[in-house]
Formats: structure tokens, sequence, C-alpha cells
């Protein structure tokens, strides 16, 4: 613990997110302009996380969820490969964090959440975390954050095809193909995934008896396939866009450990259809935006053992617009009006039910002076014909000088929740009266951006943040043997995330290290217990998290080893029991080649090489030590 205590001690001042390229050999090709989508900028006075090309690459094939584990500040609960996973950004719950897809929110309406083992990371070109209020800036608003994943067009008269294919222990296989092809004013973006797995490890049984007998995981296969196509025209002034995806996937559920595993029969089937037409105008004067959305998504959740038989669908359209302009070279308004409409069709609800949100907001961009910028925000929310309280965002950074590359940010939001269409209507236990919830967060950032000569770079963030929700809505037992919704919760988060990034750049050398420290404090301030001079963390928020990346490249050859750190969480509101935190170390090695014009990567991964036996929820235990190995081809048709 002390050495523990010491390397977090020499981490914590220091912080990095940002992309490093990956060194590879220089390829001539003919000049190409690249242009797509308006990229969501970074909020004055708050603090965002990309994922460099590296961290996308050798996580391409694995779930978002895997991928946000990178990112010592979004803690993912995960109940497995292939099992349900849900985030906790800075001390809040899953439905206090979005999911976008370029900007359009496509969490579930009905429990407020989205299962991020439906994705793999590599189906996406950026991913980008906002934390705090800035998410109100990237189409949505969260209290703990937004998760964006953007996919971009390239316009190039270039055809390149991507084939990826893993294969690993228990069974495990994963596939991403992808077909660019096109011109400089006409792209076509063609992307298709297929995972599969038996998923039946062994695990090391310390509940049933006083023994330690090793068993193996049942009922835990899992079968995903993923469709997107995407076209896109470019005029000289405008971009239209047209996107296409469609995703399905049928789980086996397992059973917690301390349970009969072959018995429940417990299955989850997915799908949903998600069609966006987007049009872009960027005129002298205006920037003009048109989003047109419908999302489908069908969840059926069958337990034989409980008798339980759940059929849901979710049909929800959005349209967006928005125009800015620049009112003077240092002051930028923009006006965003959104109307969603959510129709549900469910057995576990009183008939048919549908909600109507619309939404108004205006942003204002000034610059004080070369080095001071600020940015407000006010939202308004008209939902079925019943005005909420504003929610607002402002946030100001200053930069010390151009000598000292040293900013310095803060921001302040206020931000509601409505309640998800389950808290409201589900039964037995839904509840139509509930309030909105009401977030306030409040954080300071520091950040530094150097190179000390042309090969080394260094970047390093500080950042401290306070969150306080108001009518938490949480979900307790209620006085007729069931579970009812509440607005019982008082929750107050606090901490400090810190992030750094070292690299260097050599004639046949490349190196860098990323390293992330997070401390987060969740209390109940409703809770009372009076024994406790101290008030106990929410369960399953550690107190402690930090990683490592380490990447290492000579010639062709590179090495990465990655370390991750969970601090232990308790599992019960009075912290009187608690799993024990894990510290999971992987290795990938491989080489990048390229045969003529095309780019060839190979690599083995080795994943937990101590073989530790850990648990991130309770009762249900995760793989020990595994091996995948991965062929990427990526093949240039020049026209």
């Amino acid at each position: 613990m002390r050495t523990l205590l010491l390397f977090v001690l020499i981490l914590f001042p220091l912080n990095l997110s940002g992309q490093i390229p990956f060194y590879n050999d220089t390829i001539a090709i003919d000049e190409v302009i690249i242009k797509g989508t308006i990229k969501t900028v970074k909020p004055f006075g708050y603090n965002t996380a990309d994922f460099d090309s590296i961290t996308r690459s050798i996580n391409q094939h694995n779930s978002l969820a895997a991928l946000l584990s990178f990112k010592s500040s979004v803690f993912v609960k995960n109940y497995g490969s292939g099992g349900i996973a849900t985030t906790s950004i800075r001390g809040t719950g899953a439905t206090h964090s979005q999911i976008a897809w370029n900007n359009i929110v496509i969490n579930n309406p009905m429990s407020g959440q989205f299962d991020l083992t439906l994705i793999p990371a590599g189906f996406f070109d950026d991913i980008r975390v906002f934390y705090g209020g800035s998410s109100m800036d990237a189409g949505g608003g969260a209290t703990g954050g937004l998760i964006n994943i953007e996919t971009k067009p390239v316009f190039q008269k270039n055809t390149t095809i991507t084939i990826s294919n893993t294969a690993g222990s228990f069974s495990t296989f994963s596939g991403l193909y992808n077909v660019n092809a096109g011109s400089e004013k006409f792209q076509s973006v063609t992307k298709a995934f297929l995972q599969s797995s038996r998923n039946d490890f062994t695990y090391q049984d310390n509940f049933s008896s006083a023994e330690r007998i090793i068993r193996r995981r049942e009922n835990n296969d899992y079968h995903c396939k993923g469709f997107l196509q995407e076209i896109h025209l470019r005029g000289p002034r405008n971009l239209f866009s047209a996107s296409f995806w469609y995703q399905a996937s049928d789980r086996n559920l397992p059973s917690p450990v301390i349970a009969l595993q072959s018995a429940s029969g417990e299955k989850q089937y997915d799908e949903s259809i998600r069609s966006v037409l987007n049009f872009s105008s960027h005129e002298s004067k205006y920037d003009v935006k048109m989003t047109a959305a419908v999302l489908s998504d069908k969840l059926n959740y069958i337990n034989r053992m409980s008798s339980t038989d759940s059929r849901n669908n979710v049909t929800t359209a959005i349209i967006k617009a928005s125009a800015g302009k620049n009112i003077t070279e240092r002051f930028r308004m923009d006006l965003l009006i959104s109307e969603e409409l959510n129709s549900i069709n469910s057995n576990n609800y009183d008939g048919h039910k549908t909600r109507s949100n619309l939404l108004t907001q205006i942003v204002a961009n000034y610059s004080v002076s070369e080095f001071v910028r600020g940015r407000f925000l006010l939202r308004e929310y008209l939902l079925d014909s019943k005005l909420l309280v504003p929610d607002f965002s402002s946030g100001i950074e200053w930069m010390i000088s151009e000598k000292h590359p040293v900013v310095l940010g803060a921001g302040i939001s206020k931000n509601s929740k409505i309640p998800a269409l389950n808290d409201m209507y589900w039964i037995p236990g839904g509840n139509s009266a509930l309030k909105n919830e009401t977030g306030y967060n409040v954080e300071l950032s520091a950040g530094y951006v150097g190179n000390t000569d042309k090969a080394f770079r260094i970047k390093s963030d500080l950042t401290m943040f306070g969150n306080m929700i108001r009518n938490m809505i949480q979900w307790r037992p209620g006085a007729y043997s069931y579970w009812t919704a509440e607005n019982i919760g008082r929750v107050n988060t606090a901490g400090i995330e810190s992030e750094t990034c070292l690299s260097f750049s050599g004639k046949m050398v490349y190196w860098s290290l990323n390293a992330g420290v997070t401390f987060t404090r969740a209390v109940d301030k409703k809770q009372n217990i009076s024994e406790m001079s101290i008030s106990p963390q929410i369960p399953y928020i550690p107190l402690y998290q930090f990683n490592i990346n380490n990447l290492l490249r000579w010639k062709k050859i590179y090495s990465v080893v990655t370390s991750h750190y969970t601090g232990k969480r308790f599992i019960t509101s009075d912290n009187s029991q608690y799993l024990p935190g894990y510290l999971l170390n992987d290795l990938i090695l491989g080489i990048k080649l390229n045969p003529g014009r095309n780019e060839l990567d190979v690599n083995v991964k080795v994943n937990n090489i101590s073989n530790i036996n850990y648990q991130i929820i309770a009762w249900y235990p995760l793989p020990g030590r595994s091996v995948e190995a991965r062929l990427n081809f990526k093949i240039h048709c020049r026209k």
C-alpha cells in the first residue's frame, strides 16, 4: 500500500490527454484535402478527454467499455465480456452519463442508460469524453458527462479497404471491415463488425465452500453484429450526409456465482436501427446546420427462473436546427432548437407511452483579449407542454503568456435530468409524480503543453471538480414488498483528475508514456448513519484509480504495456462490505509492415498477465490470463 501511495503521489501533479501520432514510415501520396463535419470544440473552462490514435488502434476490437477503462476518471461497471456495461463519471450513476453519436444522444429513453458492451471501439473514427458542464455543449447534458462517438469522412480520390480480424481465448472472434471510396466531393463509408465468444473462462470459486475450487463460467456466450453506411456530398460551402447504422446482439447472461448457474436461462436480445440526415452550410456570415434522426431500439429480456419475458420497443424522432454568426472578431453567438419525441411500447407499461421534449439553447463565445476567453450557455426545456427551470453553463480560460503555455480554467453549470420512462411508468414501482433531478457542477483546471526540443513533448492537466445532485431518483424497497422510484437522494461528489503524456520521436525510435490518476469522493447526504463520523462512500464508486500506457517502437517493431489500478469498491450503503482493489497488466507485441502502398499490422496481446482473480461487480468473476492475436490489413487502391 505504501508503494502504491508513493506511486500516486509521484504522478499526481502531472497530467495529459492528447493525440500522439503513431510513428510510421513516410509514404508519398498525392495532395488531398481533408474536410468533414464540424467537430465539437472544447468548451472554455471545462475538461475533456480524447483517445489518441494509438489507444484506439490497440483497442479497436474491444468494446467501448474496455476503451473507456483506459481513462482513469471513467469507471466502468462491467459484468464481463458480452455482459452489460455502464459508466460512472465523477462519482455519478449510469443515468448521469450520456452516449452521443455525432452529437445525437442515443441513450435508451426507458432506462436512461446505454450498454457500452454493444459497440467495438474501432467502429468509429474519434471518441471524446466531455466532463460535467461541458456535456451541454456536446449535444446533450449530463451531470457526470457525455461520451461522443464520431464518424468523420475524409474526402480523397483513393479507395481504402481495411480488414481486421482477432481470435483469442475462450473461442473469441472479432472482425472489423471498412471500405472508404469516393472523390473530393463524394465519399462513401461502409463499415461492418462481427463478434462472438463462448466466453467460458475458468475462475476460482471462493464462495460456495471453504476450499478454492476451479469452475467454468456457464451461460455466458454472446454474438454481436453491426453495419454502418454513410454517404457524404460536399459543395463549396455546404455538406450533406446520410447515415444508416444497424446492429444486433444475442447474449446469454450468467447468474451470480452464488446461484445455480445452469438454472437461470437468462438471456437478452438487442436490435437497433439508427438513421440520420445532416446538412450544414458555411457562408461568410452564418453557419447553419440541420439534423433529422430516427432511432429505433428493441430489447427482449428472458429469465426462465423468474418467469420473466420482457419485450420493449422504443422509437425516437429528433429534429435539430442551429445557426451561428460571428458578431465581431471577438464575439460569436449560436442558437440551437431541438425537438425529441419518444414513443414506447412495452409489456411492462400500462399502455403506450409518449413524451415530447423541446429544447432551445443559446451560446455566446467571447474573447476579452488574446489570452482570455469565455463562454456562456443558456438552455430551456419544454417537457410535454411544461416549462422547466432554465439550465446554464459558464466557463472562462486564461493563458498566462505565449512563453509560458499554461492555461487556467474555471467553469460552473446547472443541469437538469428528467426521469427515465421506466422510473415513471414501470409496473410495478414506477412513479409518474417524480421531480426532475438538478445537478450543479463546479470545476477548476490547469493545463500545460510544452516542447523541450523538436523530439520531446509534454502535456499535463490537473482538474478539481465538485457535483451537487438534488432530488436524485433512486429505487428502494417500498411498502408493498416491491421496489419503487422516489426522489430521496441528495448526492455530493468531489475529486481530482490528473493526466500526463510524455513522448519522444526519433529517426527510428518512438516512445510515449500516458499516465492518469483520479480521486473521487461520493456521498449520499441524506443517508443517516448515526454511529459513523464520516459519511460512507456510495457503493461501486472507487476512491482511487490510476492507469499507465507505455508504448515503445523501434523501426517496425513495437510493444505496448498497460497497467490499470482500481481501488476497493464498497458494495453496501454502510460500507461494511467491499470488493478489494485490483491491478491489471496487459502486454502487446507487434510489427507494422508496408508491403507496397498497403499497411500490415500483426500483434499478439496478453490480457491480465498476472492472472489475478478479481470482480468489478460482486459475484460476477472476470477472466484471468488470456491471449488474442490480431491481423490488420489496409489496402490503398489508387485511382
